[in-house]
């Protein structure tokens, strides 16, 4: 009986430690269930963090873009418009350009009809000795003289109505 009952109390002291082995096992997985499940949520947690990061810069990227975009159609909206300001100008040179070719046209025009004034002016008197000369060599009966002066003073007068005419 000895016997069994050192086998017994051998089973009953193994079984004893294999309680507590059972025990320490069972805790360790408590323990490393928590860890397992700490360190679930500090990867779930990790990942919401960087999707709100992420989600955050691309919010900042798009505004950054849209603010570069609204610049951009605002310089593209200053370059039209500098172009406009820019081809009216063009205009209103080639139109000032025009108008002072047209005044120097006219300043040439005027200036050749000052000319023709003072040269008729200086032809008038040379005009009215011609006549004088006329009427002096009708009174001396002269006819041969006084007909080529009378063409003369009629040539004369015709020209000088003409000039007048177109001063």
């Amino acid at each position: 009986d000895r016997g069994i009952e050192a086998d017994y109390e051998n089973l009953k002291n193994n079984l004893m430690i294999t309680k507590k082995n059972l025990k320490t096992a069972q805790e360790n997985n408590i323990n490393l269930q928590a860890e397992l499940n700490t360190k679930k949520q500090e990867i779930k947690s990790t990942i919401e963090i960087k999707i709100e990061l992420q989600k955050q810069l691309s919010k900042e990227k798009n505004n950054y873009l849209q603010s570069n975009f609204e610049n951009t159609q605002q310089e593209l909206k200053t370059a039209k418009n500098n172009n406009t300001n820019l081809t009216i100008e063009l205009a209103r040179t080639k139109n000032n350009l025009n108008t002072f070719k047209e005044i120097k046209i006219l300043e040439k025009q005027r200036i050749k009809g000052e000319e023709r004034r003072e040269t008729l002016e200086k032809l008038i008197p040379a005009y009215e000795k011609l006549l004088k000369d006329y009427e002096k060599l009708k009174k001396e009966k002269n006819e041969g003289e006084t007909k080529e002066h009378q063409d003369l003073l009629e040539q004369a007068k015709e020209s000088l109505k003409n000039a007048i005419k177109e001063c």
